[in-house]
């Protein structure tokens, strides 16, 4: 797939947990080099503060990126005012109520 999008030069943002880059951090590299990485926190069923700056952390020093982008796991509430100190510039969380925002 991700050669079919460079193919035809399509940018693409990958949605990703710290714990999986950990795991596959030659492949986040290489998606790094034409699309941009983005943040699902640590893991994908456990949330704390400490695993969203982690995310964060990892995704970037693996990628040599700034992650920008944040979407919380399983439709769990999104404080923005943390993401905000962190350094996401949006998010986009799937919740029944809101649609993807740019954190202000």
């Amino acid at each position: 797939m991700v050669d079919l999008l460079d193919f035809h030069l399509v940018k693409a943002t990958f949605f990703t947990t710290g714990y999986f880059c950990e795991k596959n951090p030659d492949l986040i590299r290489s998606l790094s080099k034409n699309h941009e990485i983005a943040s699902h926190a640590y893991h994908h069923s456990e949330f704390s503060e400490e695993y969203f700056i982690r995310s964060k952390n990892i995704l970037e020093e693996t990628s040599g990126k700034l992650v920008k982008a944040f979407r919380m796991p399983r439709f769990q509430n999104v404080d923005y005012n943390k993401l905000s100190q962190a350094g996401f510039l949006f998010d986009s969380s799937v919740k029944p109520d809101i649609s993807a925002r740019e954190i202000q």
